[in-house]
């Protein structure tokens, strides 16, 4: 009993994962107008990008958060860290903006509680938006400060205020797992920001680990494999056998994925542990749409020059 499969589920996951990326391809690298899909839910839905490496907040860390000249890191390891946990805090490019002024105010030696706080109480003050939706954030309640902006300043001051011990935990773990839970331990850090946030100290190899060495499971991913495998819940084994089996399924369904290898990190391009973690993710919200029973949250929009802005930028 628990290893039967549904198997209409399973073909649909990896059909989601073509047709999504195929989007992609056609939209950015093609360059082709709409539509670029007859599938009515992902033609009018948005769903994240089957390589996170690809999404546009991802994009811009690589960019602007924690850039590298030539081969060379801009920033010091410990200002990486923190800039990385700012940036995804926030998880909005124009606050960033208005934080770094000039590439120099989020680091370990520039950072001031007085600029973070007069950034985003003019921010207020104008009625601009501080914060996506993208990422649940900690109300921070025990923080100073009438404003959930403003108690996100005070807590990433102890951030800073702790910044050399947090760096030595975090480059001493001997596992993505604990390194996972250790920033998972630090207040103002749940499950899935901590999983956000371990992923991009790979990027730039702040700790000596891939992603397909461990996952976590959120609890989306947890219910798109249970779409797939009713009676388990061992999500890692199941991520794991799903990463392993992923051409062999392309093949079966005569789906000619197209991969992408980015910057070394998977030479076959082939969809890694996280890739696989964030798709079955996304997969429920497809399914939703897909079968009638509900319906994925955010529509999709698209601007002509916010498209040919982000091709510029995926080609360097």
């Amino acid at each position: 009993m628990a290893s039967v499969v549904n198997q209409d589920n399973l073909d649909l996951f990896w059909r989601f994962i073509y047709e999504r990326h195929n989007v992609w391809h056609k939209r950015f690298v093609l360059e082709q107008p709409k539509p670029w899909t007859n599938d009515p839910v992902i033609a009018n839905y948005r769903f994240t990008n089957v390589y996170r490496e690809l999404d546009k907040g991802t994009i811009f860390l690589l960019d602007e958060v924690v850039p590298v000249d030539g081969t060379e890191p801009r920033y010091s390891v410990a200002d990486m860290i923190f800039r990385i946990m700012v940036y995804r805090t926030f998880n909005h490019i124009p606050t960033w903006e208005l934080l770094d002024e000039q590439g120099t105010r989020v680091t370990y030696s520039g950072w001031h509680l007085s600029w973070a706080l007069s950034v985003v109480s003019a921010m207020a003050a104008e009625k601009e938006r501080i914060f996506t939706n993208a990422h649940i954030v900690s109300p921070y309640s025990s923080m100073l400060g009438e404003t959930k902006a403003e108690k996100v300043c005070h807590f990433l001051d102890i951030l800073h205020g702790h910044l050399p011990g947090i760096v030595e935990q975090i480059q001493s773990k001997e596992s993505l797992e604990k390194v996972f839970n250790y920033v998972k331990s630090l207040y103002g850090f749940g499950p899935f920001l901590a999983y956000e946030l371990v992923v991009d100290f790979m990027y730039r190899n702040l700790i000596p680990f891939t992603e397909d060495d461990w996952a976590n499971a959120g609890p989306g991913a947890m219910r798109g494999a249970n779409l797939i495998y009713p009676y388990r819940r061992d999500y890692l084994n199941i991520m794991r056998e799903l990463r392993d089996s992923q051409w062999q399924e392309f093949s079966r369904l005569f789906l000619p994925f197209i991969e992408i290898a980015y910057e070394g990190r998977t030479p076959d391009g082939h969809l890694t542990l996280r890739n696989i973690e964030h798709c079955l993710c996304e997969f429920q919200k497809y399914h939703r749409g897909h079968t009638g029973t509900g319906r994925p949250r955010n529509e999709f929009r698209s601007t002509s020059q916010g498209d040919a802005f982000w091709t510029r930028r995926l080609r360097g």
